[in-house]
């Protein structure tokens, strides 16, 4: 079995270590966003979580404002 490289491994605030998978990378006003899923989760169950791309870094989105936004780009993409 190859090694996927989607796989990403994030550490949770409790200090576990949990497998995400990059289901894809999206460009917002020039800024890009991560979307992953917990790589263990169902498909029909997992969560959706959103980062922002900093320097190649994954980083949580501090402003709640721009984390609406993000979502709401996100959700008028998936209805087309």
């Amino acid at each position: 079995m190859e090694a996927n490289e989607n796989l990403v491994t994030l550490i949770d605030e409790d200090g576990k270590e949990q497998d995400f998978e990059i289901m894809e990378v999206v460009q917002i006003h020039g800024q890009a966003y991560a979307l992953l899923t917990p790589a263990a989760a169902a498909e029909e169950e997992a969560e959706v979580l959103i980062l922002k791309v900093v320097n190649d870094t994954l980083a949580n989105i501090e402003d709640e404002a721009e984390f609406n936004h993000v979502v709401s780009h996100l959700q008028g993409h998936a209805h087309h």
